[in-house]
């Protein structure tokens, strides 16, 4: 039988076991656990981007839009969803590229970023994505950091997605 000395002494010894153990296999869990991020991905023309899963509100097929005069080319007019009013714009356009007549891969997304919203034509849906936030390179230097659309390139397999800032698509011009 041990003294209460020698008990009380014992325990302390197995409670510091403990926390040690618990301490250790915590740190384990924190370095297996790498952060990752959900990007909706899409084409233009051969091009793959992504943008943040979180900033999507809906993704649509294309349905007739209203046109307005007297607005960039690349706003194609507006659309009615559920009595909200929402400009749409082709972001073929909006970077330069050859216009294209919507068909069935055609898609709207819909972003709403602290209730800014406006619609986006892309050429087709390709996949939904996580990214590890180490397979996410910053914007290449050649490009503006601050005011780049270009959040960054995501590295996944053979692919290679631009992912793009969704605050900055919802701004005037960017």
């Amino acid at each position: 039988m041990l003294k209460k000395d020698t008990k009380v002494n014992y325990i302390i010894k197995m409670s510091d076991k403990l926390q040690d153990i618990i301490k250790k296999q915590s740190i384990k869990e924190e370095v297996k656990i790498e952060k990752e991020e959900q990007f909706i991905c899409f084409k233009l023309l051969e091009e793959e981007f992504g943008i943040n899963i979180l900033n999507i509100q809906e993704i649509l097929k294309p349905f007739n839009h209203t046109r307005v005069p007297d607005v960039p080319s690349f706003i194609k007019g507006v659309i009615n969803m559920r009595g909200i009013v929402i400009p749409l714009i082709d972001l073929r356009l909006k970077f330069n590229l050859q216009e294209k007549k919507y068909d069935n891969n055609s898609r709207f997304i819909i972003l709403n970023i602290n209730d800014k919203i406006a619609g986006f034509i892309v050429d087709e849906l390709t996949s939904s994505l996580k990214i590890k936030r180490k397979d996410i390179e910053k914007s290449p230097d050649t490009l503006d950091s601050e005011n780049t659309i270009v959040e960054g390139i995501g590295k996944e397999k053979h692919r290679i997605i631009t992912l793009l800032k969704s605050e900055l698509l919802l701004k005037k011009d960017f």
